[in-house]
Formats: structure tokens, sequence, C-alpha cells
């Protein structure tokens, strides 16, 4: 990209940044912080917006089946497309539904109040902020009236509740998106390349019921259930000796994050159910661990004579995992990182999960790069008084769309992704 291509971005959008202003204001007012929110006057904005900055507009409903065996009641994704001739396409995919909104605001969490040249609202940064810059990195590119080559989409989704299955993975699986690159919301300051996976598995244990003044008589679950429990919280230590090589992700999690259990209050409990949650580093193998945490609850279950356990995966969330080709894009990055900031970007991991494992699995190139601070947990992200700095706006914004110039300039033809859209 040319330093005269780079000032004509930067004109425009400093021409622009009020209307981006208004853009992200719009988005942060309309609440989306609960998978059952209604979400038509959120989405009645945003395509009336993209309309009117000349998206093509694509909606795609999930079936009602599929949303209700995930618990939602409906999903809708949007995907927006501009078109600059033959060429690559590259897909900016962001999810919009938000934490909670929670207590302990200043003041109201969707007031999108502007401070000291700060926005605070839910969802101002994950991923709402995400959303305004990939658009308006999408208008400056499109106002260059310079040469480029290929198309640009938005992958507009609200099921980060259901870790992209019903967004990104079914888009994927259904063949109606099949982008060449991807980039999905991370921070201005590093680029995200691995992330953390999640594994679930749940025990359902089973024992006799009796009378509470004659315990010996039953065969108590829940006993089995606090022996595992206590052994899953016995295991932090030791992963604590394990560590990430990756950069940004240091050691494994592992925790009890649901229990049932006493169907009386006046009895043994004959029956219990746990689910123990266990972060996947991208090092990890999963049919290991799996096996690992199958092997401790049946161990534990034993030790209690006379209950027996019965053990299933109840969700899997794969680890991102960059490889080799992922190279070429992290490459048009760092390569912009160092004319735009004057150095590369950090390459890092995250402990967090991401709907962009559904593209990695589909072996697109895949990265995370959007707005905030390196450390969410400074702008309060899925915590009260959430906010973005606006100059950090500002930089993704300019920096993404040099990054997207420079993949889509007119010498950047991918030849198989050409020839399959043709």
């Amino acid at each position: 990209m040319t330093a005269e291509t780079h000032a004509k971005i930067r004109e425009f959008l400093t021409r622009q940044r009020a209307a981006q202003f208004r853009f992200l204001t719009g988005l942060v007012r309309r609440p989306t912080d609960h998978p059952d929110v209604d979400f038509t006057e959120f989405l009645d904005f945003l395509v009336l917006n993209l309309s009117a900055f000349g998206f093509r507009i694509d909606y795609h409903s999930v079936p009602d089946a599929r949303c209700q065996a995930a618990g939602r009641a409906t999903v809708t994704n949007i995907v927006a497309r501009r078109s600059f001739g033959p060429g690559p396409t590259v897909a900016l995919a962001a999810n919009v539904d938000t934490a909670p909104a929670g207590e302990g605001w200043q003041d109201d969490p969707f007031s999108a109040r502007i401070e000291n040249g700060r926005m605070f609202g839910r969802g101002v940064v994950s991923a709402k902020g995400a959303l305004a810059a990939y658009v308006f990195a999408i208008q400056a590119l499109a106002e260059m009236k310079t040469k480029i080559a290929g198309s640009v989409e938005l992958h507009i989704t609200c099921d980060g509740e259901s870790d992209g299955d019903l967004g990104a993975g079914w888009l994927l699986a259904e063949k109606l998106v099949a982008p060449d690159y991807v980039i999905c919301p991370g921070t201005t300051y590093s680029l995200i390349s691995a992330a953390n996976g999640l594994l679930q598995m749940e025990a359902e244990i089973r024992g006799r019921s009796a009378p509470a003044s004659r315990p010996e008589n039953g065969r108590d679950a829940l006993e089995a259930a606090t022996r595992v429990m206590a052994a899953v919280y016995g295991l932090r230590s030791a992963y604590a000796k394990i560590k990430s090589k990756i950069p940004g992700i240091n050691s494994p999690s592992i925790l009890v994050s649901k229990i049932q259990g006493g169907e009386s209050g006046r009895a043994v409990s004959e029956r219990s159910r746990l689910t123990v949650t266990r972060s996947l580093l991208p090092e990890e193998d999963v049919a290991v661990i799996e096996n690992e945490i199958t092997n401790l609850i049946g161990l534990e279950v034993t030790r209690v004579p006379g209950v027996l356990c019965k053990i299933r995966r109840a969700g899997l969330s794969l680890p991102l995992v960059g490889g080799d080709k992922a190279r070429t894009l992290i490459d048009h990055f760092q390569n912009q990182a160092v004319a735009v900031f004057g150095n590369p970007l950090p390459e890092v991991g995250t402990p967090n999960g991401s709907m962009a494992r559904h593209y990695a699995a589909a072996e697109i190139p895949t990265v995370l790069y959007g707005v905030g601070p390196a450390n969410p947990a400074a702008a309060q992200v899925g915590a009260a008084n959430e906010v973005l700095n606006l100059d950090d706006l500002r930089k993704s914004t300019e920096f993404l769309s040099c990054v997207l110039a420079d993949i889509l300039k007119s010498d950047s033809l991918v030849p198989d992704a050409v020839s399959a859209r043709e």
C-alpha cells in the first residue's frame, strides 16, 4: 500500500469521525444483552445504515428447531457485502449480542455517554465497537478511488451464548459464506492468532434413597458428587504447572460449573448431576483431556459403594490454532503495522473462546483484531462501566482499512477462489 493510499484513508476517516461515533452510539443504545431480547430494533437500525452505506444485505434465519435445541427462540444472521470485482473475499465477523448489563453502572448502561474522549456502554468494546471499526474501514476502502480487487463481507450474528454454533458455524455448514480470509474482534494493540477452547463433561450420578435418620441404608449420590468436586478443584494446583507456549495464554482452567441434587431435602440423595468445565490450550489433545476427566470422575464415584455414574461430553469448543494457513493473513497485518504504527503488532493468544474457531476449523486463515486495550479488563468488558477510548477506535479503523487495501490490491488475486466463484 502506498503512502498516498494511506493518506486518502486517513483523510476520509477524519471527515467521517462524527458519523462513526453516531453509528456506534446507535448500536450501543439498542440493547442486545440477553439471548431472549428482541433483536428486531437493533437489526432494523443496522440494516438501514448498512444499506445507506452501499452494502448488499442478505438475511439468514436459523431454523426454529435448531434454535430451540440450543435454548434460543430465534436467531437471524446478516451477511452484508461490498464487491470491487473479481478477487479474494475478506470477511469481518462480529457477534453483536453482549454480556448482561448487570449492576453497578454510574448511569444507564445503554446511554453511550461520551466523556473525556471515552464512550461508556454495554457492548461498546465487545463487539459493537469492533463492528463500527469494520464498517467504516470498508467505507474508507470504497472511497479511495484506487484500483482494488475482491470483496468484503460483514458476518453479523447474535449468538454469542451458543459459541457461534448458530452464527458462523451455521453459515459455514450451510455453505452460505465461503471467505478467503476472516477477521474477528480482538484489540487495537495486538494481533490474536490463537485462542483457548472449552470442554464440558456431564456426570449423572445414581445412588439409592433412604431416610435422613438412617443414611447407612442409602447410597448417597451427593456424597459421590462432593468427592468429584474436591478432585476437580484439586487439579487446579497441578494445572498451574502446565504453561502454554503462546504469549497471552497461561495455564488451563477447570471448575464445576453446575450441580444439581437433593430430591426431598429430608433423605439421602438418590441422584445428582454435575458439569465439569475445562479450558483447552491450543497445544492440547482433546481426546487426552476428555479421557483424563472421565477417569477422574469415575474413580471418585467408585469410592462411594453402590453408587453408579454415567459420563458424557456435554459440549466442545475447539481451540483456535492459527497454523501455517494463517501466515499470509498475519503477514498482511504485520506489514501494515510497521507502515502505520512504526512497529509490528505483538502476536498473542487469548484464554477466551472465540467464534473464530469455526472459520479456522474450515481451514480459512483467521485472526482476531478489533478495538480496545490489550487487556480487556481495562475496558471493563463484561463488567459495569464498559468503556472504549475513542482514539483506539480511530487507530483500529484506519489500520484495518490499510490492511484491507493491502489484501485487496489489484495484483492479489487468488485464482482458486476466483474460479470457484465464477
